[in-house]
């Protein structure tokens, strides 16, 4: 998975050029894309070449780190710690 914040998308039109871009770079690639966040999510392994081909076509992408929840261990939920 890759993530990564595009500075300069914007808006519908935005989301809809870097889909297309994307779309060039690995056809049917999954990505989701949160304009709120101005972030894509990928389903890609090379961050890299995400990196390159968003900037060749001139979005202000940065590669942003993906975070991964540590497994609970030796939780208690709240009825059994009553018991």
């Amino acid at each position: 998975m890759v993530r990564v914040k595009i500075a300069n998308m914007h808006c519908g039109g935005c989301a809809k050029g870097v889909r297309a871009t994307l779309s060039r770079m690995a056809p049917g690639v999954a990505a989701d894309i949160n304009l709120e966040v101005r972030e894509v999510i990928l389903d890609f392994q090379d961050e890299a070449l995400v990196l390159a081909t968003l900037r060749d076509d001139g979005w202000d992408a940065q590669a942003v780190p993906m975070l991964h929840a540590a497994p609970l261990t030796d939780t208690v939920c709240h009825p059994c710690a009553v018991r």
